[in-house]
């Protein structure tokens, strides 16, 4: 029984942190990747230029929505296998 409201649990959990990644929502995926651009600098011995760093943070903010839509994914064969768990154990 624990076992199936887990899933259930974090099945809603993954579902919703997946659609807000992938939404955006406020910005979410935006902030994500700039704080990540801060930590993680590029390693070249030339200096990028402005284009350069626009156009890879435009493929990181792509790559975090599209993260997001597999998190929801996975979120929803969460709750699937949570509900399977769930209606198996009383019959």
């Amino acid at each position: 029984m624990g076992r199936a409201w887990l899933g259930l649990v974090l099945g809603v959990l993954l579902v919703v942190l997946g659609a807000a990644l992938a939404s955006d929502y406020r910005g979410l995926a935006t902030k994500h990747v700039d704080m990540s651009m801060r930590t993680v600098r590029p390693i070249s011995p030339f200096r990028s230029t402005e284009d350069r760093l626009a156009r890879r943070r435009a493929r990181f903010i792509v790559l975090d929505r599209i993260i997001g839509a597999l998190t929801s994914a996975s979120g929803a064969m969460a709750l699937a296998a949570g509900a399977q768990l769930l209606l198996g154990e009383e019959s």
